[in-house]
């Protein structure tokens, strides 16, 4: 298996805003872990470890998205597209 697919398998459990707000948790730390980043990871790596101010502040980041759903639309838009833009150059342009 994978390692997105052991992410999102171990993430299921969760109800969907919490589990949207856990999947954004992981790729912040993924992120702030890759060596281009520059930013050191500010909080606890694994959902279940994160505090719960933290981890409230993820879920109504998520919230926040489903109150704007254009923008959301967008933001996906945006991303799908620069994976078509990319696609066979691997998982960095």
């Amino acid at each position: 298996m994978d390692k997105d697919a052991e992410v999102l398998k171990s993430l299921m459990r969760l109800p969907p805003n919490e589990r949207a707000a856990a999947l954004a948790h992981w790729i912040y730390v993924q992120t702030s872990r890759s060596g281009d980043s520059k930013w050191n990871v500010r909080a606890a790596e694994s959902w279940e470890s994160l505090d719960s101010v933290p981890k409230r502040f993820n879920v109504l980041t998520m919230e926040t998205w489903v109150d704007h759903p254009e923008l959301l639309d967008a933001w996906v838009e945006a991303i799908t597209a620069y994976r078509r833009e990319h696609a066979g150059e691997g998982k960095k342009p």
